[in-house]
């Protein structure tokens, strides 16, 4: 038995990174003797052509082949071009998918597209590995097939984390260009906010929300990275770093690493961030903490359901600043419901933060996915009609804004590229020891705030559409 895991190829300016999902799976089949090849072709930098050239390739190697298909959102026409191609050929492969965007629309892709067989739903290493032990006709918890879609049966959540083998290392570091590892050290967040997959994916399997590893598992996959690759960075890509109230984990895993010079990227929730853990992350090595700010616009948080205002976020950059750690502030700026004011408070709250923090470019707008919790309160204030896939299309309250965006979308998208190069660098080192990177990054940040806020300006006076698009056409004439 042979298995391909894909994930597939797509533009960006941003540099590669391991795909954990598919390292765990990896990792957890061959444990069991089971042969499994990974092309990242998203991180490899490969066209639909070349990666479909790979997959022929591959497939001249054996017919009893399962492959597996890992879509997001944004590569929903690869996986449509990779699913067809692959049954052309063979006819007899089996071709999966899994991951959030195929669980969660599973009932969807399996009606629409004949060529895919099957889905692993939620959490996969079991629910795959029971699927390739077992005829292809059996029923497997975990496994939407096609042809047994009314007798599905939900896959309980694994609960201790601990008995998973350590994540395949598929990637070179000089495939990452520079980037880190990267390392899980739980699954889940306890939030709820509205525009997050996250919550809805793991109610695949179960009501269990967050689980974990022990410090002690951790600590030996981070000594084996040293050992094995000599490394002196990582990152935690866990989609919320703290547990619970207990700082107990975090405590025990600076005992467990005291003897390693590392540091470390990780994520949480703002609220997460206390006077005490800022000291015990330092204490730990962390040089980069991303929290979920989301937005300055009291209602644009309510939207969310962030449950916590924005003083949350205040506080946590003022935390991570005290001690040196470089804050990366994951920000919306633009969402449907949000008014001129808003904007001009989002601008502030960067401007107020911009001499400490890192931000992912600050045009950023929500993205509304068929299967998030927010559509259902869009539909109630008139705003989608629950239309579009893999996308839901929504109306803005107010017009005016969209157009902004439309604007400023022209002069953020003619420096991506440049912008990315130092943010990237910064969002895996921090700050400190990259001042030059750093002092160009900012004056570009900079300039994305004063832009944005003339054209909050323009359009507070009713100038926008005589003079927006001008404006920026000029901004980018000078900044050549």
């Amino acid at each position: 038995m042979m298995v391909l895991l894909i994930n597939l190829p797509g533009e960006s300016v941003r540099k590669p990174e391991e795909h954990c999902g598919l390292a765990f799976l990896k990792a957890y089949l061959e444990a069991r003797d089971i042969c499994t090849d990974i092309l990242d072709a998203y991180a490899k930098r490969l066209s639909i052509t070349e990666c479909l050239s790979y997959i022929m390739e591959w497939l001249k190697q054996d017919d009893n082949c399962y492959i597996g298909i890992s879509p997001f959102v944004t590569s929903h026409e690869n996986f449509i071009i990779v699913g067809e191609y692959i049954k052309r050929i063979s006819p007899s492969a089996i071709v999966f998918a899994g991951g959030h965007y195929a669980s969660l629309n599973k009932e969807y892709l399996l009606r629409t597209y004949g060529w895919l067989d099957a889905i692993i739903v939620g959490e996969g290493e079991i629910s795959l590995y029971e699927m390739l032990i077992n005829p292809f006709n059996v029923n497997v918890a975990g496994v939407y097939r096609r042809g047994l879609e009314d007798k599905f049966i939900k896959r309980e959540r694994i609960k201790n984390l601990d008995v998973l083998p350590f994540q395949a290392r598929y990637l070179t570091p000089n495939e990452l260009e520079g980037q880190p590892f990267a390392i899980t050290t739980s699954r889940g967040c306890y939030g709820e906010c509205s525009f997050c997959s996250i919550s809805s994916f793991y109610k695949l399997n179960d009501c269990i929300k967050q689980t974990f590893r022990s410090p002690q598992s951790v600590s030996a996959e981070i000594h084996r990275l040293v050992d094995d690759y000599n490394i002196s960075s990582l990152k935690i890509v866990d989609d919320n770093f703290f547990r619970d109230k207990s700082d107990d984990f975090l405590d025990e895993l600076v005992n467990e690493l005291s003897d390693l010079e590392i540091s470390f990227r990780l994520s949480a929730r703002p609220n997460d961030i206390t006077e005490y853990r800022a000291k015990k992350l330092k204490e730990l090595g962390a040089t980069v903490i991303g929290i979920g700010a989301e937005s300055a616009h009291e209602d644009s948080l309510r939207l969310f359901n962030k449950g916590i205002d924005i003083s949350y976020s205040d506080r946590a950059i003022k935390y991570l600043s005290d001690n040196g750690i470089t804050c990366l502030v994951n920000f919306i700026m633009f969402n449907p419901i949000i008014d001129i004011d808003g904007v001009l408070e989002n601008c502030l709250f960067v401007e107020k933060h911009m001499h400490e923090s890192l931000f992912h470019r600050i045009n950023s707008h929500l993205w509304i996915r068929t299967t998030d919790p927010i559509v259902d309160k869009f539909v109630e204030l008139g705003l989608c009609d629950r239309q579009g896939f893999p996308y839901i299309e929504c109306r803005y309250k107010n017009k005016e804004i969209l157009r902004i965006r439309e604007i400023f979308d022209i002069w953020c998208n003619h420096n991506m590229k440049e912008y990315y190069a130092d943010a990237d660098i910064l969002m895996a080192n921090g700050i400190v020891g990259n001042k030059h990177i750093y002092e160009h990054y900012k004056k570009m940040l900079e300039q994305d705030v004063e832009i944005l806020k003339d054209l909050v300006m323009m359009c507070k006076e009713n100038r926008l559409e005589q003079d927006g698009e001008k404006y920026v056409r000029k901004c980018m004439e000078e900044t050549k």
